[in-house]
């Protein structure tokens, strides 16, 4: 299970290549059954969601936030739901990859065949020599 919240971005507070760290206030009707409230830190990957700015909606995965486990104290942005990322484009790669992120992505895997190094591991019974 998931546990959502919806807020507003008050202020981007610092940028690097690939996150945005924002402060949000959370919705009066956003369910927050653990007593969650108020401002708090979130963090969006700008692959996934885009940059929010001030002002901005947002959707929450608090989830891992609200059992104290390791976002180092972050929500993380969803979703931007009134200015929706654009479609990745098709590329290569078939796996997903979610762990540790707000969403899941595809990515290309080292031994798939459209990888580069699909041939050198074809035949690889080890690491010797890589």
């Amino acid at each position: 299970m998931i546990s959502w919240r919806s807020a507003t971005v008050v202020s981007v507070v610092r940028t690097w290549a690939g996150a945005v760290e924002v402060d949000v206030q959370l919705e009066p009707d956003s369910p927050a059954e653990d007593g969650t409230a108020g401002t708090v830190r979130a963090l969006a990957y700008t692959d996934l969601t885009g940059a929010p700015d001030a002002g901005e909606r947002v959707l929450l995965n608090v989830t891992a936030q609200v059992r104290g486990l390791g976002t180092g104290g972050y929500a993380l942005v969803v979703a931007r739901p009134d200015a929706l990322a654009p479609d990745a484009p098709p590329g290569p790669g078939h796996l997903v990859k979610a762990r540790y992120t707000p969403l899941q992505s595809m990515v290309l895997g080292v031994d798939e065949q459209e990888s580069p190094d699909h041939e050198t591991l074809q035949d690889a019974d080890d690491l010797t020599g890589m």
